[in-house]
């Protein structure tokens, strides 16, 4: 009789002591059972980047998916992790990649801060399960291509001249190499504009903008002050894409007058001097002689007579004038060569030689 509540000690002790223990389990998490199979999260495994080498700071990233190994259900997210490779090939303790951001996805695109080399690790999560790649990725080194942004300019190949529209043909640069991706209309910044006169007064008039494909524009430019010009297009929106154009711009036509009135008469062998006075053309250039001014006379390529003078000044010129012998008949032509500019001249009265008279007016070409 003494031994029973013994026994009832012991038989309540092992009843609490069974409790105790099954409480500490179940606040243990384990994988989810399934016919006694313990659930699993698989690991993914990177496929790229492999080891190798890139000219863009930008990665790209890939995995294959990772899935619980009973019920088969594909992990929820992926955390990819970035390490930059020392000299001695040992990595750092990692950053985060592609944004930070856990990916939903089998791939990222992750910009690197610095040229160097780096690898990767991606981790797959599934509720409070995760998983890390087994190894970390191929080793990448990035050597960035700079690219420098411009524009070249082209104009006509010869001169424009004032007042006269012309086309520019801009072409948009990267390196070397056509910028096929610059598409669209572009706003332009100019400078090298001038303005020639002041009542009237005649401003360049340079295009405000250009509608560019495949990185190519044509732009229609109007000058109006003579000489040496350099002009410069940016890009407003993108100012690293500019390109200057630099030339010269001929003066306007103008009109040159051979003694202004009176009567010329020559004899043969006989040497005479003309004055020739040249204006500003229409928008105030002067027009100055940088050759001799070359008169042919007569009435074919094969019977002409030539008289050769320099500018001594921007307005007017003294040129000699030896009629050495006539031509077959009684008129002879007029024309000025060597020059690119358009002139007329005019001989007003009557110039006279022993033989032959001269016409009253021709158009030549400077």
């Amino acid at each position: 009789m003494t031994r029973r509540p013994v026994i009832v000690a012991a038989t309540v002790l092992a009843g609490l002591t069974s409790t105790a223990a099954f409480a500490t389990w179940s606040h243990v998490k384990q994988p989810t059972s399934v016919s006694g199979a313990v659930e699993t999260l698989s690991a993914p495994t990177l496929t790229a980047p492999s080891t190798g080498s890139s000219s863009s700071k930008t990665i790209t990233v890939t995995w294959t998916q990772s899935k619980t190994s009973v019920t088969d259900v594909a992990a929820t997210g992926y955390n990819v992790t970035r390490y930059a490779i020392d000299a001695q090939g040992n990595p750092d303790a990692g950053t985060a990649a592609c944004g930070g951001t856990s990916q939903t996805g089998l791939t990222c695109s992750d910009t690197v801060p610095v040229d160097g080399k780096y690898a990767y690790s991606v981790t797959a999560t599934y509720k409070s399960w995760t998983k890390k790649s087994a190894a970390n990725s191929g080793t990448v080194t990035v050597a960035s291509v700079v690219v420098t942004h411009s524009y070249a300019l082209t104009g006509p190949t010869g001169n424009p001249t004032a007042g006269a529209a012309f086309n520019v043909t801009i072409t948009a640069k990267a390196n070397s190499a056509t910028d096929t991706s610059y598409t669209g209309t572009k706003t332009l910044d100019w400078t090298g504009g001038q303005t020639i006169g002041t009542s009237p007064a005649f401003p360049d008039s340079l295009p405000t903008s250009a509608s560019f494909t495949n990185g190519v524009a044509t732009v229609s430019l109007t000058l109006f002050k003579a000489g040496a010009r350099s002009l410069t297009a940016t890009d407003h929106a993108s100012t690293t894409y500019t390109g200057t154009l630099s030339g010269s711009v001929d003066s306007a036509g103008v009109t040159l007058a051979f003694n202004p009135s009176g009567t010329v008469t020559f004899t043969l062998n006989q040497t005479k001097n003309f004055t020739v006075d040249v204006p500003n053309d229409a928008y105030g250039n002067a027009f100055t002689r940088q050759n001799p001014l070359v008169v042919n006379l007569g009435l074919s390529s094969t019977s002409h007579w030539s008289l050769s003078a320099t500018a001594t000044g921007t307005f007017t010129a003294t040129l000699t004038l030896n009629i050495t012998s006539g031509p077959a008949g009684n008129t002879f032509s007029v024309k000025e060569n060597g020059n690119n500019n358009n002139a007329n001249i005019t001989l007003s009265g009557t110039v006279t030689a022993t033989g032959f008279t001269a016409p009253t007016s021709d158009t030549v070409t400077e």
